[in-house]
C-alpha cells in the first residue's frame, strides 16, 4: 500500500509548495536562515551529543550529517502543520525547500568528512562473550 500512497504524498506536498513566494530579498534571506538554524541545529546538536558520550569528532560530524536525512518526516509533520492553519504557505514552503536541501546534502557531507559506505561500523568480536 505505501508503494501507492508515498508518491501521492510527495505530489501532494509538491502541489501545495509554491516556490513563486520565495521570490524577493526579503523571502530569501528568510529561507537561507530557516536553512542555515536547521543545519546548524541538527549538526550541532548531535555532534555535541555523541562528543559527550565519547565518540570522535568524525562520528559526531557524520551522526550530524546523517540526522540531515529527516526529509520525510519533515514533510508529514509540514504537511500536518499546515493543515491544521499553524503557518502559511509561504512559511510551508520555506520548510519544504529546507527539508529537501538538508536531505540533499547530507552525501556531499559524509563526503567531506571522509566517510564511505560502513567506514564507521565497528565489526563485532568473534567471541561474543566480550559483548
Amino acid at each position: 500500500m505505501s508503494v501507492l500512497l508515498l508518491p501521492l504524498f510527495f505530489a501532494l506536498t509538491g502541489m501545495r509548495t509554491q516556490l513563486d513566494l520565495l521570490i524577493g530579498k526579503s523571502a530569501l534571506l528568510w529561507a537561507a536562515i530557516v536553512l542555515l538554524a536547521a543545519v546548524f541545529g541538527k549538526m550541532a546538536g548531535a555532534a555535541l551529543a555523541a562528543r559527550w558520550t565519547g565518540h570522535s569528532w568524525r562520528f559526531a560530524g557524520a551522526l550530524g550529517a546523517l540526522l540531515n536525512t529527516r526529509g520525510l518526516v519533515e514533510l508529514v509533520v509540514l504537511n500536518i502543520a499546515y493543515n491544521v492553519g499553524a503557518f502559511s504557505p509561504t512559511l510551508f514552503s520555506m520548510m519544504v525547500v529546507m527539508a529537501l536541501l538538508t536531505t540533499m546534502s547530507t552525501a556531499p557531507i559524509l563526503n567531506v568528512l571522509g566517510i564511505q559506505n560502513q567506514s564507521l561500523i565497528k565489526p563485532l568480536p568473534e567471541d561474543r562473550s566480550e559483548m
